[in-house]
């Protein structure tokens, strides 16, 4: 049951990662490009989210699953070492699933 439980975490960390991410992307080009004088209407903007949705679940989708298969891989193990596993253990695998993620983004994505 334990394995179910922290499999389903994993696929909800990145589905819902991966749709934050994605949407915080498409609003800071949105509105840097607003800010250098575009103009897009509702249907744009959601024309825009969409794509951007689907066109980078690909390589980034891949990235960010295995940089938080990294994270709870180190959280599971560190669970079972340090007593106080939430105060520690959790903060460390986010920091080694945020560095797996931007190490992976610029040598995978961009290498």
């Amino acid at each position: 049951m334990n394995w179910a439980r922290t499999g389903l975490a994993l696929i909800v960390g990145i589905v819902g990662g991966y749709a934050a991410s994605v949407a915080a992307y498409t609003q800071q080009v949105i509105g840097k490009q607003t800010a250098l004088g575009a103009v897009y209407t509702p249907s744009q903007y959601g024309e825009t989210l969409v794509e951007n949705f689907t066109g980078l679940v690909g390589e980034f989708g891949a990235v960010l699953a295995i940089a938080l298969a990294v994270g709870f891989a180190i959280a599971g193990a560190l669970r079972r070492f340090i007593p106080l596993a939430p105060l520690v253990a959790f903060p460390l695998a986010g920091g080694a699933a945020l560095f797996s993620a931007v190490w992976l983004i610029e040598n995978v994505m961009f290498g």
